[in-house]
C-alpha cells in the first residue's frame, strides 16, 4: 500500500480545516509588533516579552485563532499573552 503524498487533496489544510501558510503569516504580520509591544508596557523585560510572545502565537496556532476576524484576534492574543505573563 503506497503512503499518500504529503500534498494529496486528503491531507491539505483545507481538507482537514487546518490553516494555510498565508494565514498564519497574516497573523504574524499583524500582530507580532503590536504584542510585544504590549507586553512590555505590561512590566516584561525585552527577552521575556519574547518568549510570551512566541507562547501567545503556539497557543493561538493551537486554537484557530487565525480564522478569527482581525479585532477578536487582537483581544484574543492580548488576554492568553496577559495571563501568560502574570
Amino acid at each position: 500500500m503506497q503512503r499518500p503524498a504529503i500534498d494529496s487533496p486528503d491531507t491539505s489544510a483545507a481538507a482537514t480545516g487546518g490553516p494555510d501558510d498565508s494565514d498564519l503569516e497574516r497573523l504574524l504580520l499583524a500582530h507580532m509588533a503590536p504584542l510585544w509591544r504590549y507586553l512590555r508596557c505590561l512590566g516584561c523585560q525585552p527577552a521575556e516579552a519574547d518568549d510570551l510572545a512566541q507562547e501567545t502565537f503556539v497557543a493561538a496556532l493551537a486554537h484557530g485563532v487565525e480564522r478569527l476576524p482581525r479585532a477578536r484576534a487582537r483581544g484574543w492574543l492580548r488576554t492568553v499573552a496577559r495571563n501568560a505573563w502574570r
